[in-house]
């Protein structure tokens, strides 16, 4: 931050420099997210990441995102433009996947410690359902590694938590759509 000219260190300043890697994040993403509206551009895309069991594909996070929009899909051009705001921040392996640049930088949008500022925490449930749903649409059937995948990505959602209009119990939901979408739930 001090070599790119975004944190200026003067004499009088130097009680308010981030002491901490929270502090430094936070103050990383004040800069990057100056209101709430535009972190909420990419939060989808980092809840994503932050829920995956491996690092994802381009195409992979895409239709996670996508998978959960209920009314207007982004565009590839407008989900490029979201992702490249957090260049840095995502890097490219080289199998064309992305993983967080650092595991703290990924801790600290998943939990904080008492008395740090919550802005910019992810929801981890969200990143869950994203990746369910897209493989329960765009992966089906599903081999046995990948019924395990969407089991873990079901019950980590929480999707069907306190519903109460339904006849079934939640275990009964997350069976049957497993079993709906799996190859052969046998194998799993």
């Amino acid at each position: 931050l001090i070599e790119r000219g975004q944190l200026v260190a003067k004499s009088a300043s130097y009680k308010v420099l981030p002491v901490t890697l929270a502090q430094i994040y936070l103050l990383h993403f004040n800069l990057r997210f100056p209101t709430i509206k535009s972190f909420e551009k990419v939060s989808s895309i980092l809840s994503i990441c932050l829920a995956a069991l491996y690092p994802l594909t381009l195409l992979e996070v895409y239709y996670s995102v996508n998978a959960l929009c209920t009314s207007e899909f982004l565009t590839w051009e407008e989900f490029l433009q979201r992702f490249k705001l957090l260049s840095g921040l995502l890097v490219k392996r080289l199998d064309n996947t992305y993983m967080f640049f650092h595991p703290s930088f990924r801790e600290w949008l998943i939990r904080r410690d008492d008395g740090e500022s919550n802005k910019f925490i992810c929801d981890l449930r969200s990143g869950h359902a994203g990746i369910a749903l897209r493989l329960s649409r765009l992966q089906v059937p599903l081999d046995a590694e990948r019924t395990l995948e969407l089991g873990h990505h079901i019950l980590k959602a929480h999707l069907y938590k306190n519903m109460t209009l339904h006849k079934n119990s939640s275990r009964d939901l997350q069976a049957h759509w497993i079993a709906s979408v799996s190859a052969d739930v046998s194998e799993a």
